[in-house]
């Protein structure tokens, strides 16, 4: 992701769940009854899209979430540094 810095976890977009399909890379929110519990970077996706790992950044350690367990995952823009 050089030259693009992820805005903050307020600009993610309204919950895509039902269409959206997580790809390594992508920056994301995750929701839990609608709250938000974690964010990062997506490492690893599942063949099926159900579960996802998150990089590890800073003190989080590399995290794995599932929507099986109630989970979402919102897209977050990126925007182009100057």
């Amino acid at each position: 992701m050089t030259g693009q810095v992820p805005l903050e976890p307020a600009d993610c977009g309204p919950s895509l769940a039902a269409v959206y399909r997580p790809e390594p890379g992508d920056h994301v929110k995750i929701e839990r009854d609608g709250a938000e519990v974690h964010s990062g970077v997506v490492e690893v996706v599942s063949e099926d899209f159900r579960k996802v790992w998150l990089k590890a950044e800073g003190v989080n350690l590399r995290r794995l979430f599932d929507i099986s367990e109630g989970y979402e995952f919102v897209l977050c823009p990126t925007a182009a540094l100057p």
